[in-house]
This record gives structure tokens, C-alpha cells and sequence, in this order.
């Protein structure tokens, strides 16, 4: 937990691909309305999510604290579009994934 109402999940030998598909079918499952005694309820998740990528040759330098603050950008840039979203960050800059179309705004991400 880390915050009141934020989770981070940490999905070690995971790259961005496979992360983005455990966040989409986490999302699925708040979809349904949950049924109370005081009628419906419908719950969302918004998540953001990040990636090392293994780099050949070259030491990976980032460190726990930016991967953070990544994962954070693209939680909230998930909140602004309304919640309900997936939004990947790389450590320097994030993109949105559209949920309904699952198309990626940038290019960047492989």
C-alpha cells in the first residue's frame, strides 16, 4: 500500500507488454456493478504503470524512487482522462494506452 487508497505492484521479469496485460485484466474485474443491499454500486481502477527494459551492454541506472515516480504520472495522467485508464510512463515521459481501443498514443513503446 501506498497511499490511502494506491497499491504498487511489483512484477519482477515482467516487461511493459506483459505488465499492461495483468493491469487490463485487473481493470476488467472492477467493471461489473457490485450489488449491495442498498442497490448497485459500480467501482473503476485507474492504474499507471512502467518497465525496465534491459538495455545490452549498458548498466541500468534508474533507481526504485524514479520508477515511482513514473508509475505515479501515469496513475494520474489515468485520473485526468477520467479514470477507468491504463497509462504507461516511461521513467522520462508518459504515454496513454486507450482502454477501449487499446491503441498506443506514442510510438515509443514497444
Amino acid at each position: 500500500r501506498s497511499a490511502v487508497d494506491e497499491y504498487t505492484i511489483v512484477l519482477p521479469e515482467a516487461n511493459l507488454n506483459c505488465a499492461h496485460r495483468v493491469v487490463q485484466t485487473m481493470r476488467k474485474a472492477f467493471l461489473p456493478d457490485a450489488s449491495t443491499a442498498a442497490g448497485s454500486v459500480r467501482f473503476t481502477a485507474s492504474f499507471g504503470l512502467t518497465a525496465i527494459e534491459p538495455t545490452y551492454g549498458d548498466k541500468d541506472s534508474r533507481k526504485a524512487e524514479d520508477l515511482l515516480r513514473a508509475v505515479e504520472r501515469g496513475l494520474r495522467a489515468s485520473q485526468r482522462c477520467g479514470g477507468n485508464h491504463v497509462t504507461a510512463a516511461a521513467v522520462s515521459s508518459p504515454i496513454t494506452i486507450d482502454i477501449g481501443t487499446l491503441l498506443v498514443s506514442d510510438s515509443a513503446v514497444h
